[in-house]
């Protein structure tokens, strides 16, 4: 398999080597190397996709490029850490043609953190993948525009932690699962409305339907209505804004 990783505020050229030096780099190589291993596949070569922070990955990008020649000619599978991060910085028109131009490629492409092959996954899934990371894109922006303007106030903006803590990979393969789960709890209850069902659902229906789907914990066991309280009382902490509180019938302050 081809391991293709998309690295934002590197140069277009980036190679892997340096790439893995980075801490953001090395937990997007062990999420490939994972999900490569879990498929019984080797991975047989390395593409890095450099680009700059405001950058827009376009599918005609060389390094994009790159890796689809080489799947073609070798006629090996490319695997990537997460698809969504190919449509950073695109507006929602551009990231529904550059989804058509992948698609349209006939290239295979394997998506670790979604656990499954761009065209298996179903369009309620992937507009989930793209409005989130559009949004996400979005509150970038809105944050280095901050950072300008105190930069022309000349108010010196608080430094940022230090990279390399032990706690980091920990941390940043949480919020992967938390993205994951979330994902799967918007199509179980979309699922659901359109079998005519009205939202909010309870807790013991979600669990119910996670379990049916054999969605699992980060600890890989099933879901029960004390870990799932557990789950949304954290998510809601870092996103009292998500849609998915409108679409979860949530307990009483006491039981949460």
């Amino acid at each position: 398999m081809i391991a293709l990783l998309v690295a934002r505020g590197f140069p277009r050229l980036v190679q892997p080597a340096d790439l893995s030096l980075d801490p953001s780099g090395r937990f997007q190589w062990t999420c490939l190397q994972e999900a490569v291993s879990a498929a019984n596949k080797k991975i047989t070569a390395q593409v890095a996709l450099g680009v700059g922070v405001d950058e827009r990955i376009e599918a005609n990008h060389p390094a994009l490029r790159t890796a689809f020649v080489q799947s073609v000619r070798t006629r090996q599978r490319i695997v990537i850490d997460n698809v969504a991060r190919l449509f950073d910085n695109h507006d929602w028109d551009s990231a529904l043609a550059f989804q058509t131009a992948i698609q349209k490629s006939d290239i295979n492409i394997f998506c670790a953190l979604q656990g499954a092959r761009l065209e298996e996954l179903d369009q309620q899934t992937l507009r989930v993948l793209i409005l989130d990371r559009l949004h996400q894109s979005k509150e970038r922006q809105a944050a280095r525009e901050f950072r300008k303007t105190l930069q022309k106030q000349h108010v010196r903006a608080k430094p940022k932690a230090s990279a390399g803590s032990p706690s980091q990979a920990t941390e940043k393969l949480a919020l992967y699962d938390e993205i994951f789960i979330s994902i799967h709890i918007h199509k179980l209850c979309n699922d659901w409305i359109t079998e005519d069902l009205s939202p909010p659902f309870t807790v013991k229906e979600i669990v119910d339907g996670l379990n049916e789907k054999g969605i699992q914990t980060q600890r890989g066991k099933p879901w029960t209505p004390p870990n799932l309280r557990k789950f949304l009382r954290v998510k809601r902490k870092t996103d009292p804004e998500s849609k998915l509180w409108d679409l979860i019938k949530l307990p009483k302050p006491t039981e949460f």
